[in-house]
């Protein structure tokens, strides 16, 4: 299946499964990544005050529209009835 061709596969709703942090872009989401893994919190709350990040609850329905960045552990996500689309950690789902 072609990466970009979304109208061949049926996407499923799949369900955040812990609170966590996302952001629009992937290269936030990689900053992100870096911020938790050194334990730089300070840093990590100016993303999320810059709006370049933001917190994800728990036990929203989403829709997983690619993950061609798995081995980093990031998946591009959409919440249902939304038309935007983020950058998400792959274990925050189910």
């Amino acid at each position: 299946m072609e990466k970009d061709d979304l109208s061949r596969r049926r996407l499923e709703v799949r369900i955040t499964t812990k609170d966590t942090i996302a952001a629009s872009e992937l290269k936030d989401m990689e900053t992100v990544f870096h911020m938790i893994e050194v334990q730089d919190y300070p840093a990590l709350d100016k993303m999320i005050l810059s709006g370049r990040a933001f917190h994800l609850p728990k036990d929203l329905e989403v829709y997983v529209m690619n993950e061609d960045h798995r081995e980093k552990g990031i998946c591009k996500l959409r919440i249902k009835g939304s038309i935007t689309e983020f950058s998400a950690s792959i274990s925050a789902i189910s």
